[in-house]
């Protein structure tokens, strides 16, 4: 409890003596040292080392909304912002008459591949 009262005491009278300047600010740190509670070199070592590494930011989430023909994404009105095309209905996953599934139900064929049933229809 000493030494912290002496150092305290120390970096006081260096950092009242505004007159004084940068040699009564070290004559403090060594008034500091000298009772045990800070080491210069100490302090430089800390100073010098590395940064601690930043993990990589988080990639930006996909634009929500849908995806035009054109190749526009993250639309989310009824047009497409860039070439102004309507958005596209949903189309059913199997065909309504036979049942038969595309394989890509996302972009099925206008006609089914089955019966000749257009899709959506």
């Amino acid at each position: 409890m000493q030494r912290l009262l002496q150092i305290r005491k120390g970096l006081q009278i260096a950092a009242g003596n505004q007159g004084a300047g940068p040699a009564m600010a070290f004559m403090g740190m060594n008034m500091a040292g000298a009772a045990g509670g800070m080491n210069a070199q100490n302090l430089y070592q800390m100073g010098a080392q590395q940064p601690a590494a930043q993990p990589a930011p988080a990639p930006a989430p996909a634009p929500a909304g849908w995806t035009c023909s054109c190749g526009q994404t993250g639309n989310t009105g009824k047009f497409c912002a860039n070439c102004g095309s309507p958005k596209p209905d949903s189309a059913p996953a199997k065909c309504s008459q036979c049942g038969w599934t595309p394989d890509d139900p996302a972009h099925p064929p206008k006609f089914c591949s089955e019966c000749g049933k257009p899709f959506g229809q």
